[in-house]
């Protein structure tokens, strides 16, 4: 069974590669189709990993407390992810000039950046804890 650390890296990871497809797949076709066919795909199951990141991340978070206390993470790390995303989303859009799609798919670039680090991260911290268990130093014994 796969633990909440590691579902909520898997997701990061999938968010954000998928969005970094939707965006070359953006690129390759010199941004006239951006919400269309594979392209709204990559959008979608984006948005559907980094939701389901954001709601094993509140799970993971708040476990410590209970039960109770992780289920009530759930949807609000599912909420605060899409409130970050668009956060994002407004930091980054003034900086770029509006001269192509590309100024307003820069939020999408920025929260796949981030969402990729973030499951990069995570993935690090599960197996550094994984070599520093006493299960796997009895199991090298």
């Amino acid at each position: 069974m796969i633990d909440s650390t590691r579902l909520a890296a898997i997701a990061w990871l999938v968010g954000g590669a998928a969005w970094l497809l939707k965006l070359t797949l953006i690129l390759a076709n010199g941004g006239s189709n951006t919400d269309e066919g594979i392209v709204g795909i990559a959008f979608f199951v984006g948005v559907l990993a980094l939701v389901v990141a954001g709601a094993a991340s509140g799970f993971t978070l708040l476990r410590r407390w209970g039960i109770w206390a992780a289920a009530i993470g759930v949807p609000i790390g599912a909420a605060a992810t899409l409130v970050g995303i668009s956060v994002i989303d407004s930091v980054l859009q003034p900086i770029v000039p509006a001269s192509g799609w590309y100024d307003e798919e820069v939020g999408i670039l920025g929260a796949a950046v981030i969402a990729i680090l973030l499951g990069l991260t995570l993935l690090a911290r599960g197996r550094s804890k994984e070599a520093t268990s006493p299960a796997a130093a009895s199991a090298e014994a």
